[in-house]
């Protein structure tokens, strides 16, 4: 790419303004526009030639040897320099091509932005990213230390910072790339002016810092070094309970490795696991309909979007392969009078294996409505991929004996394996998640190639009828997609409900009947404890550092009201 783009629009190159700051941040927020716009194909080349564009300018000018000690910043500046642009430039070319799928040109793009500009927290970010989805561990360690441990930009500058102490802690980011804002702010007089430094170095560096912390710790807890993870969540983020290391070991154990965790009758509280529970004709059909090619994804806009999930009435007769299985499933729930059942569904890359956030299921506009918190009566994961082959350490699903409402962390809990057709229900007021599965290096039983690509479940919440009822009957979204949502059909612009289609034959009921299983340790395994409590750091720290919400799994709290409270803020921003 950067040989590309030196030689890239000659005819834009020349005159006087070519190397101008006013010429590159022209082509640098146009092709900001284009990436907001992104409604398409169009968008997205206009963008890519808008910022080869940008950083062209760089190029014909030599800014890599004109940059005086590669990130001395000078806030009072009307703009940032040259160098500053083009290697903001670089990272959002970068950006561009991470969302394209092409990590190659990706990886270039962000490396040219580290090259500009010592002191850039974003491009290091993502390469520690993508090296973290790519298994390459190591690599990705060292780039999050780097973007933790890096001074604030204000103070490379040799200038005062632009926030102070607290302030600078409470700025949270939401995103795991930093994609600081490209735009002008008004002075308060009205005026345009633009506070350049703020905004594309202080605020980013503050964000990525609080987003590398969080990954290495999380990637140090996944590789086993715990103790290593303890000093950061401790002087970092002021955590002060986590997620016991043994979870983390047993997660990631062999099947057949129970060890002195044996499977015991959970009770009430705990999970029931079922083999074998999809009939096999169910599962191919879900399977087809769930592929990563389908229309589901797309459609849906899975990968930009908030929770949905759909509603399927018990009393009407199936049409999709999902709602065959809830009916087929529905005997082995042990809930009599159920009347709804909830469905939503989810896909992750293996590899990159980031677990799940630990939650509760609920009525969410309900929820919304009243203040008023309800679950499901009976939770439930069927998992589409897994174990089916004997694959050792795919990430497990944790249920623990916690509820909403507890004043202190569960005592135990249980780990339940992943196997290919299998079925675990608990109660639907528990606390759960998903613990992130052995690295692909460290994993036994099997070939590599016999590890799933994706972890594929389906999620499916039962409702009684009493809880229904007083739902009342505007509680199910007629579009969405969005909470509880109603399965669109016959659409002419929707038609992953069509690729679901199924139509049950005689021998369907026969063919699964799904066994509970028995085997100790083996697919259901209790662990307790199942929290550590964490020693306070020894020495003063600075303001602890916020996890950033959109990428914490809550395996690491400073204390038990933290789960309900982070429910509350999500539905009642501002603490209305």
């Amino acid at each position: 790419i950067a040989t590309r783009v030196t030689s890239h629009h000659d005819d834009e190159m020349e005159g006087d303004e070519a190397d101008s700051v006013e010429t590159a941040l022209s082509f640098l927020f146009t092709a900001a526009d284009r990436i907001d716009k992104g409604k398409g194909a169009d968008d997205t080349a206009d963008a890519i030639r808008l910022l080869e564009t940008c950083v062209s300018v760089a190029a014909h000018n030599d800014v890599a040897t004109a940059a005086p000690g590669h990130g001395h910043l000078n806030p009072a500046n009307d703009n940032p320099p040259l160098w500053m642009i083009a290697a903001v430039g670089w990272n959002k070319l970068g950006e561009v091509h991470c969302d394209t799928g092409h990590l190659d040109d990706a990886r270039g793009c962000f490396r040219e932005a580290v090259e500009l500009w010592e002191g850039f927290a974003e491009p290091r970010l993502s390469l520690a990213q993508l090296d973290r989805e790519a298994g390459a561990f190591a690599s990705a360690l060292d780039w999050f230390k780097e973007v933790r441990t890096m001074p604030c930009p204000s103070e490379t500058a040799g200038t005062p910072s632009a926030l102070d102490g607290g302030a600078a802690a409470s700025v949270a980011a939401d995103t795991g790339r930093g994609g600081g804002a490209i735009t002008a702010t008004e002075d308060a007089e009205g005026g345009d002016k633009w506070e350049w430094h703020t905004e594309w170095a202080v605020e980013p560096w503050t964000r990525c810092r609080a987003v590398a912390a969080y990954h290495e710790a999380h990637l140090l807890s996944r590789l086993g070094r715990h103790d290593e993870a303890a000093t950061l969540l401790r002087c970092d983020f002021g955590v002060k309970c986590r997620i016991a290391p043994e979870v983390w070991t047993l997660s990631q154990a062999p099947r057949a490795a129970g060890g002195r965790r044996q499977h015991q009758d959970p009770g009430p509280a705990g999970p029931r696991f079922f083999r074998d529970a999809v009939p096999p004709r169910l599962g191919a059909a879900l399977r087809r309909g769930f592929a990563p090619t389908a229309p589901y994804w797309t459609e849906t806009g899975y990968d930009s979007r908030e929770y949905f999930s759909w509603w399927y009435d018990l009393a009407t007769p199936p049409q999709t392969a999902v709602e065959h299985l809830i009916q087929h499933l529905l005997p082995l729930t042990g809930l009599p009078g159920a009347a709804g059942a909830e469905w939503w569904v989810h896909s992750r890359p293996n590899v990159a294996d980031f677990g799940h956030q630990l939650h509760f299921d609920m009525e969410e506009r309900g929820l919304e409505a009243t203040g008023m918190v309800a679950h499901p009566a009976v939770s439930s994961v069927v998992y589409l991929s897994g174990n089916s082959r004997g694959v050792d350490g795919v990430g497990s699903t944790l249920v623990l004996d916690q509820t909403i409402d507890a004043d202190a962390f569960a005592e135990r809990g249980w780990l339940v394996r992943p196997a290919e057709d299998g079925f675990m229900t608990f109660p639907g007021d528990r606390l759960h998640g998903v613990i992130p599965g052995a690295p692909p290096s460290r994993r036994r039983g099997s070939a590599a190639a016999d590890v799933p690509t994706r972890r594929l479940t389906l999620m499916i919440g039962w409702w009684a009828a009493e809880q229904c009822a007083a739902m009342g009957p505007g509680h199910r979204r007629p579009h969405g997609p969005g909470p509880a949502c109603t399965v669109p059909r016959g659409s002419p612009h929707v038609s992953w409900p069509a690729s679901l289609s199924f139509t049950a034959a005689e021998d369907d009921d026969a063919a699964a009947a799904g066994s509970e299983s028995t085997a100790d340790g083996v697919d259901v395994c209790l662990v307790s404890p199942v929290w550590e409590e964490m020693d306070s750091p020894d020495g003063p720290t600075g303001p602890p550092l916020e996890i950033p919400r959109s990428i914490d799994q809550r395996f690491f709290v400073r204390g038990v009201s933290d789960f309900r409270d982070a429910v509350y803020a999500e539905h009642f921003p501002g603490g209305q």
